[in-house]
This record gives C-alpha cells, structure tokens and sequence, in this order.
C-alpha cells in the first residue's frame, strides 16, 4: 500500500494542508501517525475516497444553490413590495394612533388650564437685598 504524507496529499488533491488534516481529525479521512516523526501516513485509496466524496458533497451543495435561485424574480420582488405595503399600513394605524392619543392629552391639559387660574405674583414691601456671601480669599483680603 501507498502512503503519503499530510503535504503530498495536499499537493495532490489541490486541498490545502489544514483541509486534509481537519478531516482526518474529524473522522471524515483516515491516517495513521509515524512513530518515527509523528507525521501522517495516508493511503491512497483513502485519500482519492475522500477526495471522491468531497467533490460530490460540493456538486450537490452548488446544484442546491442554482435551484434556490431558479426563483423567479418577478415573485420575489412581488412578495417584498407586498412585505412592505404591511409594514406602511402598520406604520399609519399607529401613527394615527399617536395622534389620537396626542389629541386627548391635549384636550385634557386645555381643560386642566381652565380649572385652575394661572398664580399671581405677591406684593411684598421692598426688603433690602441681603449681601452676596463673601468667599474666604475676599474676606482675608477685606
């Protein structure tokens, strides 16, 4: 049996080194450690097998990709603007909602006003103004 090493593998499948040994650490591709350098040894066979099965798993996870899209535009544009003619209507019940609100507030405030008059100011006799409080520095210095 043929075995390669984690960077023969590498150069082989066109995967990179990290690719090759994320699978085998996962169980997806197996190999054997060296006792002598404590690289990895893969077989052949197991490498084109897993080789095999990546190429497919991708073709089918692009073909996937293609059908998705295969969504006609037309329908696509059609449910956005029908998402978004909601959304307006959403946004004018609550606006409207809001004012409605607003307008009670409002008329509950005017009425308020009218309840209580607004206070007038007290005619005192004229006390002397006291004198403004003198710091420390001024008062040293006075």
């Amino acid at each position: 049996m043929a075995h390669v090493t984690l960077g023969e593998a590498a150069r082989q499948t066109g995967r990179s080194k990290s690719q090759i040994s994320r699978a085998i650490r996962d169980g997806k591709l197996s190999a054997e450690r060296s006792v002598e350098t404590g690289s990895f040894k893969i077989e052949q066979s197991e490498l084109r097998r897993w080789q095999d099965v990546t190429t497919v798993v991708r073709a089918t996870a692009a073909a996937s990709i293609v059908e998705d899209s295969a969504i006609p535009l037309q329908q696509a544009l059609e449910a956005q603007i029908t998402g978004l003619r909601e959304v307006a209507d959403l946004l004018r019940s609550q606006l409207a909602d809001a004012l409605s609100q607003r307008d009670k507030w409002q008329a509950a405030y005017d009425a308020q006003r009218l309840l209580v008059p607004p206070p007038q100011p007290q005619a005192t006799p004229a006390e002397p103004q006291p004198k403004p409080k003198q710091t420390l520095w001024q008062w040293l210095n006075g």
